[in-house]
């Protein structure tokens, strides 16, 4: 029975002309959960096109029964459909050998196909198909055929520069990038690339100089497919000319913010400008009861100076336990050219500035910074008019006619001031000026005094006047120094004279700065890191946004005279950091020949807030 059952099948067959399958009933779907015959006729005419042939899985046993049981599988046909291939036009795939073309011909097997739903036919049509293994080798040979284009290239991986590429080397990366479906044959190293050395005024232009190189290709059985002439690159050469294109591509477009995330060790989150607000809960969590109990009413009392020692204590375990190391007796000890001396330890500078850091403090893990601008919010805080208590406070340790006091306007004043003087009097921390033959140890009578006339929020403004549009065009990065003794304002003209010219710039920390902020935009740390990256050129210019929504830049404050205008500043909304007319140089750090200058025109902007649009 058995075999009568066998030759009735091979008859069946033969008479009918035709290779079918009926769908498996074991089928786990449900019918409802199938293609409907009008989704089974879409998916067949996507194979009507002689570019897109179907591919059977594998190649082994009767083509006709895999093409037939392939698609069933692939569209997950129920027991309600039969697929058959009609022998009538069926047509077997072909590799033909090269004859005079470069890159041989594949051409595609027809197949006539014939499908049926409860028995009714919806499709009789043709279709192209291939086998696995001609399918393999087109698509190889298709992606062999893009290296001869004039703007792709075979990228030989390694780091390796161009002149150390050899006939070896080539024949080994290509035979494992194409996973040896061909044999090459590499006759010779034609050219050897290079990077342009300028860039193009189009986004699209063509930074690399291709290397050229002659080969012959045949598949595994000696059937010639390939003979030419292909293009290929180094991968420090390709991923400079990669990052390069990225670069320029994001500095013209207005999708250039980032958002620079802080180095900060030991957090249990990650921490940027965007989202520095989110440390305050964090600050909250760690320490706050403990700046919580630092009551500002005892400032002046022993109350108050045991309060800070317990919380200097606290501060110095948990930096402790993050970083590794206490920082309270790290020593400061600075002599500027005999003039100036500072000596002390971190933790007495701290204790000097006590009041205006616990004030500071309260007030970062109690602001509920509606702008999410932590930095903005926080120099809004520094401007603003100082807290009562801390000003109460210093009226108890050095009294109401001090001329501290006086010039203790702003949070800013009361910060820097105690920085340099201390809260109170006879504090270990110490300052001294060597001035005309005499050291004369920093006091609040002599820096606040007719001697100095300190007014430290009119210095510092004097300072961060640079980046406003005083510098027209924006504060130059590499040559523009941060001080401009000539700007100077809030001390007398003798201190001045006293003050050595310094030329300092931010040239040295532009290579930090953007290889850091460079991920944040969303270029490849991986490839990043095999770069130098050295920018020849910038300005900044800083942004805020007014109560109008309009941005706009940051206004001279001493326009109108001596005394800083702050309202800019105070009225802000949101504030951002705008570099523009930059220009990078970018080096791979194993090819030196391999250098690219981009355009002298990009521009991105380093973003304050997450809600900064």
């Amino acid at each position: 029975m058995k075999k009568l059952l066998t030759i009735l099948s091979t008859l069946t067959i033969s008479m009918t002309g035709v290779t079918s399958v009926v769908a498996c009933s074991a089928n786990t779907e449900q019918p409802s959960d199938q293609l409907s015959p009008e989704k089974v006729k879409a998916f067949l005419k996507t194979y009507q096109n002689e570019a897109n042939p179907f591919t059977l899985s594998r190649d082994d046993g009767n083509q006709q029964n895999r093409l037939v049981k392939d698609i069933t599988q692939q569209l997950h046909l129920t027991s309600e459909y039969e697929v058959s291939v009609l022998e009538n036009g069926y047509l077997l795939p072909d590799l033909e050998a090269l004859n005079r073309t470069e890159v041989a011909t594949i051409r595609n097997g027809e197949a006539k196909v014939s499908v049926k739903y409860q028995g009714k036919e919806f499709w009789n049509d043709k279709i192209f198909w291939l086998t696995n293994d001609l399918s393999n080798i087109k698509t190889k040979l298709t992606k062999l055929d893009i290296f001869t284009e004039s703007t792709n290239g075979f990228v030989v991986p390694g780091a390796i520069a161009p002149n150390d590429i050899t006939v070896e080397i080539l024949t080994a990366q290509l035979k494992k990038q194409f996973q040896n479906t061909f044999k090459f044959n590499v006759q010779k190293i034609t050219d050897i690339p290079s990077l342009n050395s300028t860039p193009s005024e189009t986004q699209d232009a063509q930074l690399i100089n291709y290397g050229k190189t002659l080969i012959e290709v045949t598949t595994s059985n000696d059937i010639a497919v390939f003979n030419g002439e292909i293009n290929w690159v180094t991968e420090p050469i390709n991923t400079v000319a990669g990052f390069a294109m990225d670069l320029m591509g994001k500095g013209h477009s207005s999708n250039n913010g980032f958002d620079f995330k802080l180095p900060i060790p030991g957090l249990p989150i990650e921490v940027s400008l965007g989202n520095l607000y989110t440390f305050a809960g964090l600050i909250n969590t760690l320490i706050g009861n403990g700046i919580k109990l630092v009551n500002l009413d005892n400032i002046g009392t022993d109350h108050f100076d045991n309060e800070w020692q317990n919380f200097l204590t606290t501060f110095d375990g948990l930096l402790k336990s993050l970083i590794g190391s206490s920082i309270i007796n790290i020593p400061i000890n600075i002599d500027i050219s005999g003039t100036l001396k500072v000596n002390g330890t971190v933790g007495e500078l701290l204790t000097n500035m006590a009041p205006s850091l616990m004030a500071l403090l309260q007030w970062f893990i109690s602001n509920d910074f509606k702008s999410h601008n932590a930095v903005m919010e926080l120099l809004q805080y520094l401007l603003s008019d100082v807290n009562p208590k801390v000003k109460a406070g210093l009226v108890k340790t050095y009294g109401e006619k001090s001329p501290m006091i006086n010039k203790t306007n702003t949070n800013l004043d009361s910060l820097l001031g105690q920085a340099l003087v201390g809260y109170k009097k006879d504090l270990p921390f110490s300052i001294s000026l060597n001035l005309f033959g005499s050291e004369l140890k920093l006091t609040a009578d002599i820096a606040f005094g007719p001697l100095v006339k300190l007014e430290p929020t009119t210095l510092v403004m004097s300072i961060l006047n640079e980046f406003s549009t005083l510098s027209a065009n924006g504060f130059d990065l590499i040559n523009q120094s941060v001080i401009n003794k000539t700007h100077l304002k809030g001390v007398t003209k003798l201190v001045l004279g006293f003050i050595p010219e310094v030329n300092l710039t931010l040239k040295d920390a532009m290579g930090p700065l953007w290889n850091a902020a460079l991920p944040s935009l969303g270029f490849d740390a991986n490839q990043l890191e095999q770069l130098n990256v050295e920018l020849l050129q910038g300005r900044l210019k800083v942004m805020f946004k007014n109560q109008n929504d309009q941005w706009e830049e940051f206004q001279d404050v001493f326009k109108d005279g001596d005394t800083p205008n702050l309202k800019q500043i105070l009225a802000a909304k949101d504030m951002k950091l705008q570099f523009t007319n930059l220009q990078f140089k970018l080096t791979s750090k194993v090819d030196a020949n391999a250098t690219f200058t981009t355009n002298n025109d990009l521009t991105f902007e380093m973003l304050l807030s997450d809600k900064t649009k």
